[in-house]
């Protein structure tokens, strides 16, 4: 009977010792993501970058932007979601190396301008896993003028 409970003890033990193993670590790059606005062209560009502060690799992920902003969101998006897809209408996977960043861009076209300092946090950039679960999320704050 003791053999029996030291086995199932340490089966527990080996579960939670493989559960919290090292994971890598994505997270929103805030230094080098930004909304970039041409407004002679009437264009916005979002340009986000996705980091992995962990050795290792990520598994597979999927992006998509928020537009948290009303007035952008009716001109870019017909609700305020855009999903970065591929030619299926599938999610576009990528990975992030291991110690490494992702960059993804996208260009819009704006029908009517829209302050710069009103876009600061108007883009929210989600990163999800294969699972469909959330990884990281973040706002872009830094707006410039292109």
């Amino acid at each position: 009977m003791m053999k029996r409970q030291w086995t199932v003890l340490l089966f527990l033990v080996g579960l939670f010792l493989t559960g919290c193993g090292p994971q890598p670590e994505i997270e929103g790059d805030l230094e080098e993501s930004y909304l970039g606005v041409d407004e002679e062209r009437g264009m916005l560009t979002v340009y986000a970058r996705i980091a992995n502060h962990s050795a290792l690799p990520s598994g597979d992920l999927y992006a998509q932007f928020e537009i948290t902003h009303e007035g952008l969101a009716n001109q870019i998006s017909e609700n305020g979601v855009i999903v970065f897809t591929d030619s299926h209408g599938e999610p576009q996977l990528f990975r992030v190396n291991g110690h490494s960043g992702y960059f993804l861009a996208e260009s819009f076209e704006m029908s009517s301008p829209i302050a710069l300092e009103e876009l600061s946090e108007a883009v929210e950039v989600v990163i999800f896993n294969e699972e469909d679960e959330e990884v990281t999320r973040y706002a872009i704050k830094r707006v410039t003028e292109e």
